[in-house]
């Protein structure tokens, strides 16, 4: 996306979008303390396939704001920084990866502290 197009209702949808995307983080770290996953596997795939996703949507400049916002928020903190350092849009695929690791090893704690919550009571 080229930074002409950085103005007025994009900036202001990324940044609501922005928002949106960590109170849903949020929500789900708040959810898995209530319930943690059973399979750590299925949450790190879901958000794989959609980041995936979202990433080629984004990069392919989709007439859609909004598709274009969300698409933008699943990439992130990698795509913010794409905005601000001149890193190769295919950088953000190893940043979603990363981001992917993580989502993994804390469901996987998760599940872990499940499993011991159980055999405790």
């Amino acid at each position: 996306m080229s930074f002409a197009f950085l103005h007025g209702p994009i900036v202001v949808s990324w940044i609501v979008t922005g928002v949106l995307a960590e109170m849903a983080v949020v929500a789900v770290i708040i959810w898995w303390c209530w319930h943690p996953p059973r399979n750590p596997k299925l949450p790190t795939a879901v958000y794989l396939l959609l980041a995936l996703l979202g990433y080629e949507l984004w990069i392919s400049n989709s007439g859609n704001l909004s598709i274009s916002s969300v698409a933008f928020a699943l990439t992130l903190p990698w795509s913010g920084l794409a905005l601000d350092i001149p890193i190769p849009r295919r950088a953000i695929v190893l940043g979603i990866a990363l981001n992917a690791v993580l989502l993994y090893l804390a469901a996987r704690s998760m599940s872990r502290y499940r499993r011991s919550t159980q055999d405790a009571g």
